[in-house]
């Protein structure tokens, strides 16, 4: 299907929440493994993990969030 449009999510770990969790808490998703957060890229191939994300604010705005680990 040429229009859909591929999404990941990333698993945290509890170390790795307890390392960026304050950063993401209000962006993180829940299911029954664990905590996630939804991506629109991620890129294994570099020496640092990259993800990319659009997010929505409550107040209608928004933004693109890049983090390497």
């Amino acid at each position: 299907m040429p229009n859909e449009e591929r999404v990941w999510a990333v698993l945290f770990t509890n170390a790795g929440l307890s390392e960026l969790g304050e950063e993401l808490k209000l962006y993180l998703g829940k299911g029954q493994i664990g905590l996630y957060l939804l991506c629109k890229q991620v890129d294994m191939s570099h020496p640092y993990f990259r993800m990319v994300a659009d997010y929505h604010n409550p107040d209608g705005s928004s933004f693109q969030y890049l983090r390497q680990l």
